[in-house]
């Protein structure tokens, strides 16, 4: 399961939104923090990403809206 999916299944059925931790986790290992970290980055700058924080801790969620907007 990709980083993307994982964001978007989030962001669909969950609470709040997703940290690295927990992707990495939730890929059981497959893919690692530092492309997490990358995908994540490459998603702000194209603004398709929302970030909140929970403490110091960062949780990701997509931009639905500006996911339909690239249809």
């Amino acid at each position: 399961m990709g980083v993307i999916s994982i964001l978007i299944q989030n962001t669909l059925f969950g609470d709040e939104g997703v940290g690295i931790q927990d992707i990495h986790d939730i890929c059981e290992g497959d893919i690692g923090e530092t492309k997490i970290r990358s995908c994540i980055l490459t998603l702000k700058n194209k603004e398709l990403i929302l970030v909140t924080k929970d403490g110091r801790k960062e949780l990701y969620d997509i931009n639905t809206s500006k996911l339909t907007e690239m249809e």
